[in-house]
């Protein structure tokens, strides 16, 4: 694969990660879900044969179609993901409450270290550093700073955002997201956030082996 090649695909993975950011971070008043639905509007893709595509096809087909429908997905949201109490929907969407670490300040650290060690702190302002959004929204940076390597003919850079991408799936998002993504998946009766939590899971699994079996040896 050329790097023209290489850049276009890391753009693509870039996207696909800062879109599962956005609606793991963004509670989906009516202007986020029509933003969406434009994003989508024009579809996925056509190849029926690629996962992904399936998994965006079906996302983009279980968004609300009216204003209650966007009420009951705002609702949702908030009882998943908004940690408003123990007895009020699964644990926050936090990595330091799901690694079973003896103290989740190490966690937080660690994560921050990563980011620190990209040049990309702080990721965002308005959320923890180890939630999922956040953790994936640095994804979406470092491939897109991959996909900027490529172009420019810097292949270093380029290999060595791959080798940050690979250690920090290693390290922690495929430590603790695909069991909590189950977790969430079982727990809604939403058809938006079990496609949701599907796309993200079947994302991080095959970036894992693209980053193995491509790109890094």
């Amino acid at each position: 694969m050329d790097t023209t090649m290489q850049a276009g695909e890391a753009a693509a993975r870039s996207t696909l990660y800062w879109l599962l950011a956005d609606l793991f971070l963004t509670w989906p008043d009516g202007a986020f879900v029509a933003r969406l639905r434009h994003d989508l509007a024009g579809g996925p893709g056509t190849d029926s044969a690629n996962p992904i595509i399936c998994e965006l096809t079906a996302l983009r087909d279980a968004l609300p179609i009216d204003s209650p429908g966007t009420i009951a997905l705002a609702v949702e949201y908030t009882r998943l993901f908004g940690s408003v109490s123990k007895s009020y929907g699964p644990p926050p969407p936090h990595e330091s409450v799901h690694r079973g670490s003896s103290s989740p300040t190490d966690v937080v650290v660690a994560v921050t270290g990563f980011y620190s060690d990209a040049g990309l702190a702080p990721i965002d302002q308005a959320a923890p550093p180890n939630h999922l959004g956040v953790e994936l929204r640095f994804l979406a940076l470092l491939c897109h700073g991959e996909s900027e390597a490529w172009r420019k003919g810097t292949n270093a850079d380029a290999i060595q955002s791959l080798k940050r991408q690979r250690n920090f799936l290693d390290r922690h998002l495929l430590q603790w997201a695909p069991n909590y993504l189950d977790a969430v998946q079982a727990d809604t009766q939403q058809p938006f956030y079990r496609c949701l939590t599907a796309l993200a899971r079947r994302t991080m699994a095959e970036d894992k082996m693209v980053l193995e079996d491509r790109y890094v040896r």
